[in-house]
């Protein structure tokens, strides 16, 4: 009966979310300048960015690449490169989005350009070079959306070059401003779980009212618990629960507490679900989770308040997604599993 429930959710979220991506919002420089008019030129440029933001990324593409092609001598021409650009990154294809990037005339110093191109580098695993065009914007008139974006790769790439504790600072302050904060708790998640505990006390203390000083607790009473210093770990646990602040890992918590009082307090109405929340599935596995999300909605509208759904993420691992289905099976205690869903990560 569960696992029916979890096809049919997954079914109703790909469904209702088919063909469907949803770019961040994008601040791209201002389209008036002393040097242009609004003529035909620049209309159908602006046409194409109404079009991105919302979210008809094929129709805003096919007008722009239009564009640059029929008008190559244009001052608008730059302005749809940056829209190109970012159209690419959005779909993670980020070789095409630095390839448009590249014909910005060298004295281009547009915000998005840097943020693109940055995050273009951490995607790519070249860490050090992505911060050289991160950190200089940390201070510049972004929205919050696209500073969520520039914080959180801040984050991945202090993370990758063993930095953690400015790494889970990045990610708490990101998760804070994206209107889906998942990705980089699930980060700051992962950063925390292979941080020493001098790292976690730290965090502990310094982002405490947070879901990553809530995490980083998570992990400390993890480790008491496994070391048999209960007291601790109820300690920590009991400041937890205390804490008001939404906490995706607090079934977890929930779990840990069960196993050290040595009684079950898991709902058995829970469903896993494991999806690509990183990696190069990222944007298909946040389409299938605000899918499930809604679907479960629509469900609950009915009258029935079951099932919960509890996310982990498989990225594009394997291994990672078999630890991923062990933990939400042996600790959460879920009825059912739905997923992982891509490539190696789905055998």
């Amino acid at each position: 009966m569960w696992r029916s429930t979890a096809v049919t959710l997954m079914l109703a979220a790909l469904v209702t979310f088919s063909g469907f991506l949803l770019p961040a919002a994008a601040q791209m420089p201002s389209q008036q300048s002393a040097s242009r008019t609004a003529g035909p030129e620049a209309l159908e440029v602006r046409r194409a960015a109404d079009l991105y933001r919302e979210g008809r990324l094929d129709e805003a593409l096919r007008r722009l690449r239009g564009f640059v092609i029929r008008n190559p001598h244009s001052p608008w021409r730059e302005q749809a490169h940056l829209y190109l650009a970012r159209i690419f990154h959005d779909r993670d294809a980020c070789d095409e989005a630095l390839l448009y990037l590249d014909r910005l005339g060298q004295e281009s110093k547009a915000d998005i350009a840097e943020l693109v191109r940055g995050s273009c580098l951490v995607r790519a695993g070249r860490y050090s070079q992505a911060l050289e065009h991160l950190l200089p914007l940390r201070e510049s008139d972004l929205d919050d959306s696209d500073r969520a974006l520039l914080l959180g790769r801040i984050g991945q790439a202090r993370a990758a070059l063993g930095q953690p504790l400015q790494a889970l600072v990045s990610f708490n302050r990101a998760a804070e401003l994206d209107q889906h904060p998942e990705r980089w708790l699930d980060k700051a998640h992962r950063t925390l779980r292979g941080a020493d505990n001098p790292v976690l006390e730290e965090a502990s203390f310094m982002l405490r009212g947070s879901a990553v000083g809530q995490d980083a607790d998570l992990q400390l009473a993890q480790r008491a618990a496994d070391a048999n210093q209960n007291d601790r770990g109820l300690s920590l646990l009991a400041r937890i629960m205390a804490d008001p602040t939404p906490f995706p890992y607090r079934d977890q918590a929930r779990s840990l507490l069960a196993r050290i009082e040595g009684s079950s307090t898991v709902p058995s109405n829970a469903l896993g679900v494991v999806l690509p929340l990183s990696g190069r599935y990222e944007s298909f596995g946040e389409l299938v989770r605000r899918g499930m999300d809604l679907a479960l909605e629509l469900h609950h509208q009915g009258g029935d308040s079951s099932p919960r759904l509890i996310y982990r993420d498989s990225g594009v691992d394997a291994a990672r997604a078999s630890d991923a289905v062990a933990t939400l099976a042996g600790v959460e205690g879920v009825m059912a599993v739905a997923g992982p869903l891509t490539g190696e990560a789905s055998r």
